[in-house]
């Protein structure tokens, strides 16, 4: 089960690993961010 709150500091942490790998663009889905009912 997701957790009730967005981890913000993983996805930065994660897309700042990518763009250091020499990925240009991380996309991320909305459903990530939507809250349950």
């Amino acid at each position: 089960m997701a957790p009730a709150e967005p981890d913000f500091a993983s996805m930065i942490n994660l897309a700042e690993t990518a763009e250091r790998q020499g990925f240009e663009s991380v996309w991320v889905g909305d459903s990530i961010l939507a809250r349950p009912d």
